[in-house]
């Protein structure tokens, strides 16, 4: 199986400018940025000229219209999976699961719209067997680091026999690669039309919400024929407009059916003592 990953390009290789200047106007071809408000231009060292860069993804390291940036055929054995998760999903997890499952297959976008502890990270494991079963590569994108380093040990225990691989900022994983990825949605400026199934856990939380550059790394990682399943329990209105009812999949129920704790708010002494200053 072959994919692709973009990287700066390395000595005695050609590839694309990474920042690409067509009848006046910018185009940054790393991070999808065409927005001119974004570019800006400056004298150049390596060049000894006016270059530009773009200015979404300078953080990530300055791309101008003299560098290039190319994309690496990268090859991947798919080795014997073996699935080893001993829970027990609940009547609705299970048809939850399987309905993920079968958009996948058919390569269509969906959402898990349940509330918190429904066991949503569990819910995947079948699909993730069944894409990596097909040799597919798979995803799970969040916005938070701290949730790629819980994911991480999880889906290892898991899944045997493949080694999965966590990128996030200084990670001691980030010069190596794996058909199971997990990530920051930052660290997706790594890769170009990589993925078969890109799960985006967390879809309502910052930076995610905010910075539409995030949501291009998404849709650059992602292969041509992939899908990508949301998973959120405080969905955007807007987000929720995007899915019907075939692929909104909604558990409002945590395992144990019980409903949610309401908190009630009770003040203590009066209005008087509440807002008096000696």
């Amino acid at each position: 199986m072959q994919k692709n990953k973009w990287c700066v390009v390395q000595d005695g290789e050609r590839g694309i400018a990474a920042v690409l200047l067509v009848a006046g106007k910018c185009y940054c071809q790393r991070c999808g940025n065409n927005d001119q408000t974004r570019f800006y231009q400056y004298f150049c060292e390596s060049c000894q000229a006016d270059c530009w860069y773009c200015r979404d993804c300078v953080s990530f390291g300055m791309m101008t219209t003299c560098q290039e940036i190319y994309v690496n055929q990268e090859k991947f054995s798919m080795p014997a999976v073996t699935y080893q998760w001993s829970g027990v999903l609940s009547e609705q997890q299970q048809h939850a699961s399987e309905r993920v499952q079968q958009l996948f297959q058919q390569r269509i976008n969906s959402m898990v719209y349940a509330v918190c502890g429904a066991g949503k990270t569990e819910m995947m494991f079948e699909t993730i067997y069944d894409a990596l079963q097909h040799n597919c590569r798979v995803c799970w994108a969040t916005p938070r680091a701290d949730v790629v380093k819980e994911l991480k040990p999880r889906l290892q225990q898991a899944f045997q026999g493949i080694e999965i691989v966590a990128h996030y900022q200084n990670s001691p994983d980030s010069h190596r690669d794996s058909p199971l990825v997990v990530a920051t949605t930052n660290q997706l400026i790594r890769y170009y039309e990589a993925f078969d199934w890109i799960i985006i856990d967390e879809v309502d939380a910052f930076p995610y919400t905010i910075d539409e550059k995030l949501k291009r790394f998404v849709q650059r990682a992602l292969s041509p024929n992939g899908s990508i399943t949301y998973l959120t329990a405080t969905p955007s209105i807007r987000l929720q407009k995007e899915f019907d009812s075939q692929t909104l999949i909604q558990l409002p129920a945590r395992y144990h059916r019980r409903p949610l704790p309401v908190p009630s708010i009770k003040l203590l002494g009066t209005s008087k003592s509440i807002f008096s200053f000696p």
